[in-house]
């Protein structure tokens, strides 16, 4: 059989539009500082670096422009 013949086994994709977000979201997989959750809620925190990211991390989200993490990302960060 030669090259052109083989069949690869299906794979589930998602949708490209989301990649990039997820991504992000991804990489950010760190535990909160606890000085940044208070009375059991989480979303008071309001700076990537309040939830315990490093510094180096929150310099690569400000070079993107990302300030503010979403609800989504402080709960995955949490």
């Amino acid at each position: 059989m030669d090259d052109d013949d083989e069949q690869l086994p299906e794979t589930s994709s998602c949708d490209n539009s989301d990649n990039d977000d997820e991504s992000e979201e991804l990489e950010i997989n760190l535990l909160p500082s606890s000085s940044a959750i208070k009375d059991g809620n989480i979303l008071k925190a309001i700076t990537f670096a309040e939830l315990g990211l490093s510094k180096w991390l929150c310099d690569q989200l400000r070079h993107l422009a990302i300030n503010t993490p979403t609800p989504v990302q402080v709960r995955i960060i949490f």
